[in-house]
């Protein structure tokens, strides 16, 4: 027996969303091997007492960028065409040493806050080896699931930065999946082409190939503004959702940061595909993007995940403010009543594990020991009339004592044991300075 809970409140988002009281959950392997009332007691090896705690899967953040958590607060009011370039202009050409603390800095905050995996949208121009390597280094020692998809492109240029040809940027990317499949079980590469309107043709096809080949995603933004809509189908003749799928990128393999500005029918056409749409409800209400069409996609059936985006457009990677800005903004859309996201609703988006072919999801025996405890004298969860309500609307209100990935515990009664938290912020406090003197 590795570890055990006893005495916990398990919530183990099954179809009913069941509350299991007074139920121990016994971890061996990286995996549950034991479930219910009384099964830990008189075991050996640790055991711990969590009659205090509220047991609930993980959660994953589907789409953040954090070369960014070095911008916290570095602009106050622009729209995402101003926003990119003040945002980026520091952070674009960091060295593998400041990407690697930029990954855990997020990594920290987002195990506080019930994350325990990430889609890093990876940004570094030019993209390198070493850049790519760094960022997901950091993930493996920090001990979460991730997958780094390193933004690519060749049409809409940084000032001031090259870019690679299309074939030498995709082969690098190509090269990080295989090299990172050998090297780990937790964490994968995947392509990320910045946004359709960012990348030639010939760029965005031999993602499609290459992505197809190593059987890995891609992942881009799509339409997060009414301008950049406006200008893909000035460019295209139509839509972006319609371009690619003219370019056969669209499937389930594909996933789609924002999708705020699209219709009807690229709901349709991506509800065909099974492609995945991460709703990013905090960065769009910070960036005045507008609402997303959740509700439309959901009637459609669209794979929905959530996503906190990048702290510069968020200024924080706090999950659960994530997931509580998705079920509210819902409701100042046009969207009925009827058709509003549920906390349920919501916390199945959060934990859309195999819409990205990762674990996790569910407490259940057999399953992957992937798990947050929460201590149930948190203020969100005081007084306690509703588990999975409060697990929404709590936040930021909610502790987290404990996390696991694989069995491993990463945070052990509020402490995270994976890496050097006070370290890793203080290096960062360092790194900034530096950066913006």
């Amino acid at each position: 027996m590795d570890v055990a809970f006893a005495y916990a409140t398990v919530l183990p988002f099954d179809t009913a969303f069941s509350v299991v009281e007074d139920c121990d959950v016994v971890v061996r392997n990286g995996r549950i091997a034991a479930l219910g009332p009384g099964v830990a007691r008189g075991g050996t090896g640790r055991t711990i007492d969590a009659r205090g705690l509220l047991l609930t899967p993980g959660l994953l953040n589907a789409h953040t960028h954090s070369p960014e958590n070095y911008s916290r607060g570095r602009d106050e009011a622009s729209e995402l065409d101003d926003w990119l370039p003040a945002a980026w202009s520091h952070i674009d050409g960091l060295t593998p040493r400041a990407l690697y603390v930029s990954a855990q800095l997020g990594v920290a905050e987002m195990l506080r806050s019930g994350s325990l995996a990430v889609l890093d949208h990876y940004r570094q121009t030019p993209m390198s080896e070493a850049a790519l390597d760094a960022a997901a280094q950091a993930y493996e020692d920090a001990g979460i699931r991730a997958i780094v998809a390193p933004m690519l492109r060749d049409r809409v240029v940084p000032t001031g930065r090259t870019v690679l040809p299309a074939r030498d940027q995709v082969a690098i990317i190509e090269a990080g999946v295989m090299r990172w499949q050998a090297k780990s079980e937790r964490v994968r590469v995947g392509f990320g082409p910045s946004a359709p309107n960012r990348c030639s043709d010939e760029l965005l096809g031999a993602v499609g190939d290459a992505a197809r080949r190593r059987q890995t995603i891609v992942h881009t933004h799509v339409d997060e503004g009414r301008a950049e809509s406006k200008r893909c189908r000035e460019l295209y003749g139509h839509s972006t959702v319609q371009h690619l799928a003219k370019l056969g990128l669209l499937s389930s393999a594909l996933s789609i940061a924002h999708a705020v500005w699209i219709d009807e029918a690229d709901i349709a056409t991506l509800a065909q595909a099974g492609t995945v749409v991460v709703h990013n409800p905090m960065s769009n209400m910070r960036l005045g993007d507008g609402i997303a069409p959740i509700g439309a996609m959901r009637r459609a059936r669209i794979p929905i995940a959530i996503g906190t985006d990048g702290a510069a457009s968020n200024d924080g990677q706090h999950y659960f403010e994530a997931l509580k800005g998705a079920v509210f903004l819902q409701r100042v859309s046009s969207t009925p009543p009827a058709e509003w996201m549920s906390t349920r609703d919501a916390l199945r988006h959060a934990t859309n594990f195999a819409a990205f072919g990762m674990p996790g999801g569910v407490i259940a025996q057999g399953a992957a020991a992937d798990f947050i405890a929460l201590s149930k004298t948190s203020l969100g969860l005081t007084p306690a009339n509703d588990w999975h309500r409060q697990m929404v609307y709590g936040s930021p209100a909610l502790e987290v004592r404990y996390a696991a990935v694989g069995g491993r515990l990463l945070m052990d009664d509020g402490r995270i044991t994976s890496f050097d938290e006070p370290a890793i912020t203080a290096e960062a406090r360092c790194i900034a300075r530096e950066l913006f003197r």
